[in-house]
């Protein structure tokens, strides 16, 4: 929680973010400190600003990615040095100045595509390898929430062959 303005703010964190996190330097971190009549710290406007602009990343959490076997097919280079994966941005993708919140880019599943591994085909196969991915953020994180958009196949169609409006679709919740 952010509360006042001006030239200093006061940041409460929420558990376990420590103020390190705010300073992109030694000196900066100097200038951070903890509020004396109340949790969390003072902290100046522009190194917030500075905070809230960087670019996360998580070396492990992308190795975590690049090792799994849903993401093989995707990141595969071909005779030319690019993946099929190249053009749709990022496989984690951070939300500005939330260190704590990441996107994943959905694993894909392919039923129709006949170079595609059978773990990125065959149904059980992926619903046993998103499940085993699941475990993995879980081991590793210890997130306090994980969704991962998954994707089985085209629009669920009715009995009578049309296509039936989804509320919900590729969605798990764990």
């Amino acid at each position: 929680m952010i509360e006042g303005g001006g030239t200093v703010v006061h940041v409460v964190p929420d558990a376990g973010f420590r103020k390190e996190g705010l300073a992109g330097s030694a000196d900066e971190r100097l200038l951070i400190v903890d509020c004396p009549d109340d949790e969390g710290w003072l902290v100046p406007e522009d190194i917030l600003a500075d905070w809230m602009n960087r670019n996360v990343s998580c070396p492990d959490l992308e190795d975590l990615i690049l090792a799994h076997p849903l993401y093989e097919y995707l990141t595969a280079l071909d005779d030319e040095g690019h993946s099929r994966g190249g053009m749709r941005g990022e496989l984690v993708q951070w939300a500005p100045g939330v260190p704590n919140m990441a996107s994943v880019y959905a694993p894909e599943f392919l039923p129709d595509d006949e170079e595609a591994p059978a773990i990125n085909r065959d149904r059980d196969a992926y619903a046993e390898a998103v499940a085993d991915l699941l475990r993995q953020f879980e081991a590793n994180f210890r997130p306090v929430e994980i969704e991962v958009g998954v994707r089985f196949a085209d629009w669920p169609r009715a009995g009578d062959g049309r296509e039936m409006e989804p509320k919900v679709m590729g969605q798990l919740a764990a």
